[in-house]
């Protein structure tokens, strides 16, 4: 990892800063590149001990909205947290394997607008899989922005997780303060982010400072 060995080229921080520190910044600092808020990002993590794909705890790209508040909510995350944070999909692409169960089940589901279904078909045929597939979440792939509210709002949000947060009345409210108020949107953002930042944090008593990020010390 580029930033990492950057970091430890410097006598005062080698072997100081934590891979998730690092993860940390340059998560907030893509946010700011790209037109969004900054924050002052909370240091002082160690990295964790075990790295292993059964300890990740995702959302998943076909959870509904109680699904996706169970996972939220037991980090004492609210629907506010778990739309705002999803807010962050205004970045990026998601590949067609996670889009065409949507789209030929065998038909596109009601969530999606017809015209937008038809959009989405177009860039992920029928029966590919293939990560070289993939679709952008909105239309302002490169700017970080309230538009993937904005599409919610027309049904073309891209995963069924995203556009059951419009669906849901739980929380079409909260989207659609976001759509039409970006600052609003920012705010919540960055207190989600930090409330993010907080969770399952690792210190020297049962964290470590990973030489490689890649792998455990």
């Amino acid at each position: 990892m580029a930033a990492k060995a950057a970091v430890d080229a410097d006598p005062q921080c080698t072997n100081k800063v934590s891979c998730s520190d690092i993860i940390a910044l340059a998560a907030r600092d893509a946010v700011f590149l790209s037109g969004g808020p900054t924050w002052k990002v909370e240091l002082g993590r160690y990295d964790g001990k075990i790295s292993t794909i059964n300890s990740v705890n995702l959302p998943g790209p076909s959870e509904d909205f109680d699904q996706l508040m169970s996972r939220f909510s037991v980090h004492n995350l609210t629907p506010t947290d778990l739309v705002a944070l999803s807010g962050a999909h205004t970045l990026g692409a998601t590949s067609c394997f996670h889009v065409n169960n949507r789209l030929y089940n065998p038909t596109p589901d009601s969530y999606l607008d017809p015209g937008f279904a038809i959009q989405l078909e177009g860039k992920c045929p029928a029966a590919v899989n293939d990560v070289n597939y993939f679709v952008f979440f909105d239309n302002s792939v490169n700017t970080f922005d309230n538009d993937y509210f904005k599409m919610l709002q027309q049904k073309k949000g891209v995963l069924f997780s995203d556009e059951v947060l419009y669906v849901d009345t739980r929380s079409t409210s909260i989207v659609d303060k976001f759509a039409t108020d970006q600052s609003a949107f920012f705010t919540a953002f960055v207190e989600s982010m930090l409330k993010l930042g907080r969770i399952g944090v690792k210190t020297a008593v049962d964290g470590e400072i990973r030489k490689d990020c890649r792998l455990t010390n």
